[in-house]
């Protein structure tokens, strides 16, 4: 090579309409059906699996309906409970995912105070 010259490439023109037939569009809108459809699924798992230990909390606190005598360290625990209820704050109509920490935390809670009454 002379000094000097330099050997220049040429680039060939990008095409800037593409088919879309050369696309993986089918591909791409067949893996975003899966991801919803999966999200979907957990999201109703998640639910379900939460929905059941409030539930569960709900039916240990029923359940002091029914005792003649409430034994004292149990009205202090569902004091407790009442404070963690009290303190969750949410906005479900933003649909946020730390609304539903709050809520899935504030369960935990709630589900080791009732777990100990047994």
């Amino acid at each position: 090579m002379v000094e000097g010259l330099t050997h220049r490439v040429k680039k060939k023109p990008i095409d800037k309409a593409t088919s879309p037939h050369d696309l993986p569009v089918q591909p791409a809108l067949e893996e975003l059906m899966f991801v919803r459809k999966a999200f979907h699924d957990a999201l109703a798992h998640y639910a379900a699996r939460v929905d059941g230990e409030l539930n569960s909390v709900r039916e240990a606190v029923a359940a002091l309906e029914t005792l003649k005598k409430v034994p004292e360290e149990r009205a202090h625990s569902l004091r407790d409970l009442l404070l963690i209820l009290r303190e969750i704050e949410i906005k479900p109509e933003k649909g946020r995912r730390r609304d539903l920490k709050k809520i899935e935390g504030a369960m935990k809670d709630l589900r080791r105070i009732v777990d100990d009454w047994v």
